[in-house]
């Protein structure tokens, strides 16, 4: 257990070594080596000191070739817009996409871009471009992408988008890969979106009600506190979602899971010593919780075998007091 929990929070690059998991829908359909609990770590900002620094490298760079200037431009318009910082961006990314009007990685930029200055319209039409050229970027999980900026061209009043389907994941094949797509995305666009935020909580939840359908009610009972977070007010009655898979957690006996590990302020650099220390201090949090869930198990299951024996006994020795009297009325 301390392994996988490691693997998990410590190691980001190891997530997949880390597939030899067990997962269960709350209808009783198992998930196994195909959907990653480890795969759930959401980061809510961007780490900015780290991304302050990568500007600064990338702009005493001295690249030599046209691919390594394609490159060191498209990551410095990248890491403008992880500081904010749009309209510098986008004056570089308009610069390349002149020059290299079907690269991918600058088209699909801008689609980006254009979606945080709030050209809905103009962002749909440049991620549909990408995905023209390439369909499989993005571990295939683009369709995503168009699928929020259709929602959002729709204008549904917030009052309205709880009664929204805005993924369609229900009709979708392929349970772990949906939902491995489905969280590549989240993970892009969660550190771009600040709290309270109903669509960002709708997308969780709907990620929630297809995991716990169909892949993972633990992954489902993690997606569902994060959504709440974006959702204050519980408009999408999260809670009541989350409190809901308790029972399937006693059914099938799983632990219900330490959302903490997987929901975090900035990402986790291990190259940082300090930052190794708040890893640890949270996997132990993550540690403890578990611990403390299977004490809880074995303690209510001790209790149910003293009642099962004691009322054995109980029965067993009015039986007894019964049978002697009898014995003794016959005498």
């Amino acid at each position: 257990m301390k392994y996988l929990l490691l693997c998990m929070v410590c190691i980001p690059a190891m997530a997949y070594a880390c597939l030899n998991e067990k997962h269960v829908s709350k209808y009783g359909k198992h998930t196994y080596e195909s959907f990653s609990i480890g795969d759930l770590r959401l980061f809510k900002n961007h780490n900015i000191a780290e991304t302050e620094l990568a500007v600064t490298n990338l702009l005493s760079a001295k690249p030599a070739t046209e691919e390594d200037i394609l490159s060191n431009k498209n990551s410095l318009a990248v890491n403008y817009i992880k500081l904010g910082k749009l309209a510098e961006a986008e004056t570089i990314l308009s610069e390349l996409l002149k020059k290299y009007p079907n690269d991918y990685s600058v088209i699909i930029n801008l689609g980006t871009l254009y979606e945080l200055q709030g050209k809905n319209a103009k962002a749909l039409e440049y991620i549909k471009k990408a995905l023209t050229i390439d369909p499989d970027s993005h571990n295939g999980s683009e369709w995503f992408h168009v699928k929020v900026l259709e929602h959002k061209l729709k204008n549904i009043p917030e009052d309205k988008i709880a009664t929204q389907d805005i993924l369609g994941l229900q009709g979708r094949k392929e349970p772990a890969s949906t939902a491995y797509e489905v969280i590549y995305q989240l993970k892009e666009r969660i550190p771009f979106t600040p709290r309270p935020n109903l669509v960002m909580a709708k997308l969780l939840a709907e990620l929630g009600d297809y995991l716990a359908d169909s892949v993972s009610i633990k992954g489902a009972y993690i997606i569902y506190e994060i959504s709440m977070d974006y959702d204050p007010k519980n408009v999408l009655r999260s809670i009541e979602k989350r409190d809901a898979l308790k029972p399937y957690f006693k059914k099938y006996k799983e632990a219900i899971p330490y959302t903490g590990v997987y929901y975090l302020d900035a990402a986790v650099n291990i190259a940082d010593d300090n930052k190794i220390a708040i890893a640890g201090s949270l996997l132990e949090k993550g540690l403890n919780y578990f611990t403390a869930q299977e004490e809880k198990r074995k303690a209510e299951e001790r209790q149910k075998k003293y009642l099962l024996f004691g009322g054995a006994g109980l029965c067993a020795l009015a039986a007894g007091v019964f049978l002697y009297r009898r014995k003794k009325q016959a005498a």
